[in-house]
């Protein structure tokens, strides 16, 4: 996603997006095992 004009706002909101990605893959694990322990 190339940022043709200086945008720090649409840079700070797509870097939150990154961020908030980058925690969901990190607890994707223990999700899955809190869904398995939950519907087992």
């Amino acid at each position: 996603m190339p940022f043709t004009r200086h945008d720090p706002e649409g840079q700070n909101l797509f870097l939150i997006k990154i961020i908030k990605l980058m925690t969901i893959a990190t607890d994707f694990p223990y999700l899955c095992e809190t869904l398995e322990l939950f519907y087992a």
